[in-house]
Order: C-alpha cells, then structure tokens, then sequence
C-alpha cells in the first residue's frame, strides 16, 4: 500500500533490500517496481540469491496474468509423501494462509497430479500417502502463467477456490494464487480504503 511505498522509499538501498528479503516474493516484486528505476536493480542485486531468482521470475511476467500476481513459493510434495510429511511442510512454510491452504502433489517427473487441502490433512491419518488423498474424479483447476486476470477471478468464483495453482506449458506447478491476491486488484482502490478505514 501507500504507506509501505513511501517508508521503502525514505530508506537505504540496504534497508530496502532488508524489508524486501522477509516480505513473500509477489509483494516485494511488486513492491520493487514502486521504486524509482535506478535503484530498483541496486537494491534486487542485494536480496538473497534465492530471492533475487524469484522476484526476476516474477518480473518477467506481464503483471495483470496469472504470472504477474502468483507467489513462486508454493507447497508441494511427492505422490509417495505422508500426510505427516505434508504437515510438516505446511507447518514449515512461511507462506500466507490461503497460500498454505493446499499441497500440490507432484509425479515422478514433477508434473502437477493434483493438490491435497490442508483441510484433508488434518483429517487424513499420519501414515496416508497424498497421493491417495488425490480426488480423481474431481481434477484440480490450475491456471497457464499467461492467464488474465479475468480469467483466474472467474475460475476461482466457479470452483469457490481460495487459492489456485500456477503450471507451466509441461503442467508443472510454477506459482500458487491466493484469492485476496486476485481481489486486491480487482475491486477499486476506494473501495478497499474506505472499508479499510471502516475496519480501521
């Protein structure tokens, strides 16, 4: 939002960067272009370099698709893991909530085979493989990168999704969309501060 725009660009490169490094990768991406030009490479150049990787990814994405508003952080798993192995990822994962909503199982060659709900964990018994947790006759909806915006909303309104997953042209996961990401930009902005003033 405006505030975090304006204290980033009061700061440092240093500082900047510091903020950037322990914000999700999707924010701080956009949160970088909101810097004037020259110094958005100076402060990306001194992130992580895991970090730089994703904010780049994400930056080459055409910010109204899919690409442009994913997180390249998403939890994932083998077809062979537990359910206890996909707690502990989630309990591990630094992600928003709805992010950390689902798990995508992936094969053996990494392709998307479907996603377990957390909700289906905390059900499911210890031992469990999520591969078996996989509804098959309820395929999971997923999204290209180069989906619009229009797009991804009217795929999670059909399906009631708080997140969906983001697969390359092979179907291998590459992102995951949280719905609070999708209505961040589509619902006006005048809107979103006059009911954040009301909560306020």
């Amino acid at each position: 939002d405006e505030h975090q725009v304006e204290f980033l660009r009061e700061r440092s490169d240093t500082e900047a960067a510091a903020v950037l490094a322990r914000m999700e990768s999707d924010d701080a991406a956009d949160l970088l272009l909101e810097l004037d030009q020259e110094r958005r490479l100076p402060v990306l150049n001194l992130l992580p370099a895991a970090k730089q990787r994703k904010i780049r990814s994400l930056l080459g994405y055409n910010p109204s698709t899919a690409g442009g508003i994913m997180n390249p952080d998403l939890i994932s798993a083998p077809m062979n893991a537990t359910v206890a192995d996909g707690l502990e990822r989630v309990r591990a994962s630094e992600l928003k909530p709805q992010q950390a909503s689902l798990v995508c199982v992936l094969d053996d060659a990494g392709v998307l085979a479907g996603t377990v709900s957390f909700v289906s964990l905390i059900q499911g018994e210890p031992g469990e493989r999520l591969g078996d947790l996989i509804d098959d006759g309820n395929p999971t909806p997923t999204v290209n990168a180069e989906a619009d915006l229009p797009e991804v909303a009217q795929l999670m309104a059909d399906y009631n999704l708080i997140a969906l997953p983001v697969v390359d042209a092979e179907s291998k996961p590459v992102g995951i969309i949280a719905v609070d990401d999708v209505l961040e930009l589509l619902v006006p902005e005048e809107w979103r501060r006059r009911t954040g003033s009301a909560r306020g």
